[in-house]
């Protein structure tokens, strides 16, 4: 084998390489982030049947709960894809509650999915707040005079 016919098969197989390598970063990432409890872990849960310590020790620590009212455990899980350069998009969502009673038995359970969610419009508005923007200068010669010697280390009154 001479010389030209090792470089251009080592120039194919590195050109190759770069082609497998650069389809392969184009391809899309999947994320999964929060707790979403398996199918044959939440069959187990039955209204009026189980405890909180149950239901822990089933689904596990719950990812929010309730701060007021009835308690509700909230298990909150996301899917979201990201392909190449693009923003990454929500692909499923699950937030699985699950009320408790005053005697600590589960009363209900409800699943809600993406589609059970509602778009909310952001607002534009801003909150004014009180005080002013300081410039650099203001800020330079307001702090003449506030430095005392004995707030130096090592010195003592």
């Amino acid at each position: 084998m001479d010389i030209n016919t090792a470089k251009s098969r080592m120039l194919a197989t590195c050109a190759i390489l770069t082609l497998g390598l650069g389809l392969f970063g184009c391809g899309p990432h999947v994320y999964t982030t929060g707790n979403r409890p398996l199918a044959e872990d939440l069959a187990k849960i039955k209204p009026g049947e189980q405890t909180r310590s149950q239901v822990r020790e089933i689904l596990g620590s719950p990812s929010s709960r309730s701060l007021y009212g009835q308690e509700v455990w909230f298990y909150i899980s996301s899917t979201q894809q990201n392909e190449a350069f693009f923003a990454t998009e929500e692909t499923d969502r699950s937030v699985l509650s699950i009320t408790f009673d005053d005697e600590g038995l589960v009363k209900t359970i409800v699943n809600k999915s993406k589609e059970d969610g509602n778009t909310i419009a952001l607002s534009e508005k801003k909150t004014p707040t009180a005080g002013h923007n300081m410039t650099i200068v203001e800020q330079m010669v307001g702090n003449i005079g506030r430095f005392n010697a004995s707030s130096e280390k090592g010195t003592s009154d």
